[in-house]
C-alpha cells in the first residue's frame, strides 16, 4: 500500500525536536563570520581555502591587454613623441599632438633704468638693443615685441623706429614697410610706445633682432629711449 505525501506545513504544529529530524527551534540565528567561525573554509564549502590572498605582480603575473573599461588603455605599445587620444568612448590610440600655435621659446632683453638713446640722423641707425633667438624649426614664426619711452624735441618732429633682422651674421634686413607703417612720432615729450611684428625667418640658425630709429629731419632730436624710463624687447617662437 502506498503512503500519501504529508504536507508538513498544514498537518504538523509546534516545534520538531532534533531527535525527530527537526532543529528544535523556530528560527536559525545568523552567524558572525568575523567572530564565530574558526579555521579556513574550504573551496568545496564556498570558501577560498586560504587565510590571505597574495598580491599579483602586474609585470609578470598578468597576461593579455587590460581594456579601457577595466582601467587600462587597451594598448600594448605607442608611437614616440605622440600622445594618447580617445578615438571612441572605450578606445584609446596613439595620436600626434594638436598642430600649431604652441610656444617653443621666449627670449627677452629689458632695462628699467636705461640711458638716453637719441640722434638727429635721418637714416635708420641701430639703438643697440637686441635679442637673439635660434628657431627650432624653419617653419616657425617669431613674434617680436618692443616697448619703450620715446620722444622728440621739435614741436612737429617725429621719432621713427623699425625692426631689423640679422641671420647668422649675414647682414641686416629691414622688416616691414618702414616710415609710418612701422614708426612712431611723439611731440615734445616722453611717450610710452610699443611696436609689434610677426616674422617668418625660415631658418634654424642664430637670428638677431634689433630696433633701429631715425629722426624725420636733422633739426629734430629723435629719442628712441628716454632716460630713466624703460625698454623691453622680446622674441617668441610660435611653432607651426
Amino acid at each position: 500500500m502506498a503512503l500519501s505525501k504529508i504536507d508538513v506545513s498544514k498537518m504538523i504544529t509546534g516545534v520538531t525536536p532534533l531527535t525527530n529530524g527537526g532543529t528544535g527551534g523556530t528560527s536559525i540565528p545568523a552567524t558572525n563570520l568575523a567572530s564565530s567561525v574558526t579555521g579556513t573554509l574550504a573551496t568545496t564549502n564556498g570558501g577560498t581555502g586560504a587565510t590571505s590572498i597574495p598580491a599579483t605582480n602586474l609585470a609578470s603575473g598578468v597576461t593579455g591587454t587590460l581594456p579601457v573599461g577595466s582601467g587600462g588603455t587597451g594598448l600594448t605599445s605607442g608611437t614616440t613623441d605622440q600622445i594618447l587620444k580617445f578615438t571612441g568612448t572605450t578606445t584609446i590610440a596613439s595620436a600626434a599632438q594638436a598642430a600649431g600655435g604652441k610656444i617653443g621659446q621666449v627670449v627677452y632683453n629689458e632695462n628699467n633704468n636705461p640711458s638716453t638713446i637719441s640722434s638727429t640722423s635721418t637714416s635708420y641707425i641701430t639703438t643697440g638693443i637686441t635679442v637673439t633667438i635660434t628657431p627650432t624649426a624653419s617653419n616657425s614664426k617669431i613674434l617680436l615685441m618692443f616697448s619703450s619711452g620715446v620722444g622728440s624735441t621739435a614741436s612737429s618732429g617725429e621719432s621713427m623706429r623699425q625692426w631689423y633682422r640679422n641671420i647668422n651674421s649675414g647682414g641686416e634686413t629691414a622688416l616691414g614697410a618702414g616710415g609710418y607703417g612701422m614708426a612712431n612720432y611723439a611731440l615734445d615729450s616722453f611717450t610710452p610706445y610699443e611696436l609689434t611684428w610677426i616674422d617668418s625667418p625660415s631658418t634654424t640658425s642664430s637670428t638677431v633682432y634689433s630696433m633701429w630709429y631715425k629722426s624725420d629731419n636733422a633739426s629734430n632730436i629723435a629719442y628712441a629711449v628716454w632716460a630713466s624710463s624703460y625698454y623691453y624687447m622680446s622674441a617668441m617662437e610660435i611653432l607651426a
